[in-house]
């Protein structure tokens, strides 16, 4: 299984595991997913966790990566979407270029205490735990 999409904080935040290699087909299919969390939440702000810790870096196009996020990054119960695990710097160019596109709530970041603590410092109203490396994959 390619991705795995749960609740990391129930209603507030999800998170999205990449595992492997992942096609666009895979992608698009992950975003709607996110999609439908953002538009049954009853939150104002719903956020992301992307962790491509058990991912291969793998470069997905610029155009095909726009338009697999394009519903998760226009919708506007978009909080916070925080990459972790991104070591390949292309890929991790391409992410933060398609977010600027849709000038989006978006940092990257190689370990995921960093995205953590930087996650629990924009937000303040719930608590967010660690992100367990072994649940992740």
């Amino acid at each position: 299984m390619p991705t795995n999409l749960s609740w990391f904080v129930e209603n507030r935040m999800l998170r999205l595991n990449i595992i492997g290699s992942i096609e666009v087909d895979t992608m698009l299919t992950a975003m709607q997913e996110v999609s439908a969390k953002l538009d049954a939440s009853n939150a104002v702000l719903l956020h992301l966790i992307i962790d491509v810790r058990h991912g291969e870096n793998n470069v997905m196009n610029l155009k095909a990566r726009v338009e697999a996020v394009r519903p998760v990054l226009e919708h506007p119960k978009c909080g916070w979407v925080v990459l972790v695990g991104q070591t390949n710097p292309v890929a991790n160019f391409l992410s933060s270029t398609t977010a600027q596109v849709f000038k989006a709530r978006f940092r990257s970041y190689k370990s995921a205490e960093d995205g953590i603590a930087f996650l629990r410092s924009v937000i303040s109203d719930f608590e967010i735990p660690e992100l367990d490396y072994e649940s992740s994959g």
